[in-house]
């Protein structure tokens, strides 16, 4: 893929949590297709280290096949998951100590550099 195919399709992505997923009822329950739970609470702990709730949740992880039967909801993606976050004031000011946002501290060059980030790590 062509670099202006990757940005156009992560802001896709960006667009199906930023215009969809946020809309969504605080209650609505999201079941992970995927156990990549213990690496993205990493992943937004790295941005955002005094994330209680994230630090937790990575606590309760580490529980045998704990990622396998976890049930999250928006209310809590807004607590932990870092693309959920995306005006959090300690991931911008996180994203640019690394170098990977500049000025534009929109919501969709903060979802850019962090989808740019978390391909990396």
């Amino acid at each position: 893929l062509s670099k202006k195919q990757i940005v156009e399709s992560i802001l896709k992505l960006y667009e199906t949590f930023y215009e969809q997923l946020v809309k969504l009822k605080p209650q609505t329950k999201i079941y992970p297709g995927h156990d990549y739970l213990e690496n993205n609470l990493a992943f937004t702990l790295s941005l955002e280290p005094e994330n209680s709730n994230a630090s937790d949740l990575l606590e309760k992880s580490k529980e045998i096949d704990f990622s396998y039967r976890y049930v999250s909801t928006i209310q809590n993606e807004f607590k932990v998951n870092t693309f959920f976050r995306l005006k959090e004031e300690t991931i911008i000011r996180s994203l640019k100590e690394k170098k990977q946002l500049k000025y534009n501290n929109s919501p969709q060059e903060v979802f850019l550099a962090l989808r740019k980030l978390r391909n990396e790590w």
